[in-house]
């Protein structure tokens, strides 16, 4: 049994409270907010003192000077003080301190993504700009940054000699890593089921182009000679014996960014019924703008699994926070996985665990959890442009960070990005050695 972690402050408000709570999910214990000094210096576990002075007596354990933004109500562009500690970028930094940042500040303004509700750019489709954040800029978007402190912290303690408390939680937290494989499917079929009319223009468009590969395996698809890559993926996770989450795009109307089958489909509906899964929504780009097309979209799949569906990820990743988290709950959302960009493979919220979504403008917590993910295929195939060999060089780099602070690793890959083409063969042969490679 691991021990519980206590920490003590003079004052309380609803930002220290979140942050506090997210330790169970950093750690992996217990831990517990007092007001009591007397309580704090009793207890014979793990303890943090989040005070500006520390009284003398203090036993063993951290202690942290806390600056302004958790005491705070308002929004406001905060004096971040970037500095470094054991090799690691810093946030409010206090330099005389033994711990010299207050790394509760920093957790809760990474967590929290507070500078996204800040002023700042959208990139092209309307979305918070990654070139934005501190991570980009300071070059720390590549690792799960909070875990990263918490384990530096874990390791000091140990090597100050303050007990096996702290090494008991240093020693468990690599157990606690797994690899979640995820899938968006934007176009349940690359080939097969699509209108008449469709099916017709881009085989002309393959023709007419010089892709007679793609046109050949087009049609071959069509008279069911040629296996469409949701098939494929399903008897790969057979193979591995991997759980999955698949998650499905079921707007009823096309639109320029959502051009999925219509959930009306017979082909659809058995696709979805047939992959053996976790099911989860894919709000479309048009659910994105309507808060009540969340529910309807969540309807749509839940009578065709015949069964609940409470986990979702955004279409594009274009999430505006923090309404949509809020319209996602209101439609029966619980848990979700957008938290990545759309535009660069790394961790947005400088985590790779699931943490508890906080609503910075209301200053509460909201009652839905946040899945974050770091590695995408699109980023790596579109936006960064990666070779195949970089690309899983970034994906190895990442798992062993991940596995490093015992956190989960979300990936995402597309169906339609994996077929046999000559354009995709590498990716799809790239996924498949991924698999082999992290599946163990």
């Amino acid at each position: 049994m691991l021990p519980t972690l206590l920490v003590y402050s003079e004052q309380s408000t609803p930002r220290l409270q979140y942050i506090v709570s997210q330790l169970q999910y950093i750690l992996t214990i217990n831990v517990t907010l007092t007001h009591n000094w007397d309580a704090y210096c009793q207890h014979q576990a793990l303890r943090l003192a989040y005070v500006t002075h520390l009284p003398q007596g203090a036993p063993n354990g951290w202690h942290i000077v806390p600056t302004d933004i958790l005491w705070e109500k308002n929004i406001q562009k905060q004096p971040l003080q970037l500095d470094s500690w054991q090799s690691l970028t810093t946030l409010f930094n206090h330099y005389k301190a033994e711990i010299p940042f207050d790394i509760l500040a920093a957790s809760f303004y990474l967590l929290s993504r507070y500078e996204e509700y800040l002023p700042h750019r959208k990139d092209s489709y309307g979305r918070y700009a990654h070139t934005e954040s501190v991570a980009y800029k300071q070059q720390f978007l590549h690792q799960p940054l909070v875990q990263l402190w918490w384990l530096a912290m874990l390791q000091l303690a140990v090597a100050k000699g303050w007990g096996k408390p702290y090494e008991q939680v240093l020693a468990a937290l690599p157990n606690t890593y797994q690899w979640l494989p995820t899938y968006d499917i934007d176009i349940a079929f690359a080939y097969k089921h699509k209108p008449l009319w469709l099916q017709m223009a881009n085989a002309l468009r393959h023709w007419r182009s010089g892709k007679l590969a793609y046109w050949w395996q087009q049609h071959q698809a069509l008279v069911d000679v040629y296996a469409e890559p949701c098939y494929w993926l399903q008897q790969l996770h057979t193979q591995h014996q991997l759980p999955a989450i698949h998650f499905w795009l079921v707007a009823s109307h096309r639109s320029r960014y959502d051009k999925n089958i219509a959930p009306s489909s017979k082909a659809m509906q058995r696709l979805i019924q047939n992959t053996v899964t976790q099911h989860g929504l894919h709000p479309s780009w048009q659910a994105a703008q309507q808060a009540p097309l969340v529910a309807t979209e969540r309807n749509a799949l839940r009578q065709i699994v015949k069964q609940s569906v409470t986990i979702s990820r955004q279409h594009y990743i274009a999430q505006t926070l923090p309404i949509n988290y809020r319209w996602w709950v209101q439609a029966g959302i619980q848990t979700d996985y957008s938290m990545g960009y759309g535009s660069i493979n790394g961790f947005r919220a400088s985590i790779a665990k699931t943490y508890d979504f906080f609503d910075v403008l209301e200053n509460q917590t909201l009652p839905i959890q946040v899945v974050p993910f770091s590695y995408m295929d699109a980023n790596a195939i579109f936006e960064e442009k990666l070779s195949t060999t970089a690309a899983m060089q970034q994906a190895a780099a990442q798992q062993q960070l991940v596995q490093q602070v015992g956190g989960t690793w979300v990936t995402i890959a597309h169906n339609h990005f994996l077929t046999a083409t000559a354009e995709y063969m590498p990716w799809r042969n790239l996924y498949k050695e991924m698999l082999q490679t992290f599946g163990g």
